[in-house]
């Protein structure tokens, strides 16, 4: 393993999360591997996002920086752009893991990839559907890789040769990243590894829709190899 990527640095890209982004960060202050930054990157949050972050400060070495826009790929990055490590691990601010996850990650092979993801306090069709989700990506990994956007696990090299995440998407930002880097690099899925989210959006805007949308943009840029113009998550963007 190159001893570069021993060094981790962790962006989580934050619009109004007071609820969620204190959690992840407890996590992080809990890991049994020590040797990450981590950089939150926040869109102008309206409620008390940077209060619960900045109490963080004296626990992990940690930057709060500030987006002009509230746009999930710009802010994926200028939080890599902020960044001092090379391998860079891209997390969803609603997302929790166990202790020991970044020692997973460092002991292991993975370069360029992701996790399964699964959901915390969820109801019976939300754990299916993830599920079926991280099944599907497994096995699509050496065909046409996917992931999620809650956990991606990067390097600056391939970053910078993708140019980042494509800020003109609407929708499903992760895939492109995804696709693009696995023509530079072999993406790995790691199923057996795992990081938690919630299931606010399906909440939010309703389960039915929410899984409706994902899997007509998930299909349609499967057989097309294009994106949907949809603009659902619209707080995404600005």
């Amino acid at each position: 393993m190159n001893k570069d990527l021993d060094l981790i640095s962790i962006i989580i890209p934050t619009l109004n999360e007071e609820n969620y982004v204190g959690k992840l960060l407890n996590c992080l202050v809990n890991q049994t591997y020590k040797n990450f930054e981590v950089i939150v990157v926040d869109g102008h949050s309206d409620d008390k996002t940077k209060e619960v972050v900045n109490r963080f400060k004296k626990k992990l070495d940690l930057k709060l920086v500030n987006s002009k826009r509230r746009n999930v790929a710009h802010q994926r990055n200028l939080g890599a752009k902020k960044s001092k490590f090379e391998r860079l691990l891209f997390l969803d601010a609603d997302t929790i893991m166990d202790r020991n996850f970044l020692n997973q990650l460092k002991t292991s092979d993975v370069i360029f990839g992701s996790v399964s993801i699964l959901p915390y306090k969820a109801h019976w069709y939300d754990k299916l559907f993830f599920s079926i989700i991280n099944k599907t990506f497994f096995l699509l990994q050496y065909i046409k890789p996917y992931s999620l956007g809650a956990c991606i696990i990067s390097n600056k090299s391939l970053h910078k040769k993708v140019n980042g995440f494509n800020e003109g998407l609407k929708f499903c930002e992760e895939f492109d990243y995804v696709y693009k880097g696995s023509k530079i690099d072999k993406f790995r899925f790691k199923y057996d590894n795992k990081i938690l989210t919630s299931t606010r959006r399906f909440e939010e805007k309703g389960t039915k829709k929410t899984i409706k949308l994902w899997l007509i943009s998930f299909f349609y840029n499967l057989f097309t190899n294009k994106y949907l113009g949809v603009n659902y998550f619209h707080d995404r963007l600005g």
